[in-house]
């Protein structure tokens, strides 16, 4: 069993505010959620990961935010 998940979101510029873990009951997964403000920037590069309470981690997300 893996437990309880907890969420890291990192942003380059920009503040990251509200990140919310629930389970998806349409796939059965997680579901990650985050707020971004970002400060007049044009250019964010935002990356996310799901660990779990056993220590594995579920995949890294990479995006890159555009005004």
């Amino acid at each position: 069993k893996l437990g309880a998940s907890k969420a890291s979101v990192q942003a380059s510029k920009g503040t990251v505010k509200n990140v919310v873990v629930t389970s998806n009951p349409e796939t059965h997964g997680m579901r990650l959620s985050f707020e971004l403000d970002p400060q007049n920037e044009n250019v964010i590069e935002l990356t996310a990961a799901l660990t779990f309470e056993s220590g594995q981690t579920a995949e890294t997300w990479a995006f890159r935010w555009t005004a």
